[in-house]
């Protein structure tokens, strides 16, 4: 069940604990009635389509489904990449010349 849980997790990008107590309860209840993966994941992905649909959802379904997105955005992380390294160097570049130039 352990395992079924980092699945789920890893699945939505946040820890369990981060869920409320409705959520964590509901998929408790799924792990109660199976252990099949595909069921499961089939389960817990509809449950939270539904949830994002409600009014204060993370973000719309049909948004998410159109620009093909997994994750909601909230959960998504930021994954700094070369280009990222460079443009934050050479903004420090600027900075530091403009404080000298002063």
């Amino acid at each position: 069940m352990l395992a079924a849980k980092l699945a789920i997790a890893d699945y939505l990008a946040t820890p369990l604990a981060r869920l409320s107590k409705e959520d964590r309860a509901y998929i408790d209840h799924i792990l109660a009635e199976t252990l099949d993966r595909r069921t499961i994941i089939d389960c817990v992905r509809g449950y939270f389509r539904q949830r994002s649909r409600e009014p204060g959802g993370i973000m719309r379904t049909e948004a998410m489904e159109y620009y093909g997105l997994v994750r909601s955005l909230r959960s998504a992380g930021y994954y700094e990449t070369a280009h990222h390294k460079d443009l934050l160097r050479n903004v420090k570049h600027a900075i530091y010349n403009a404080i000298w130039l002063c």
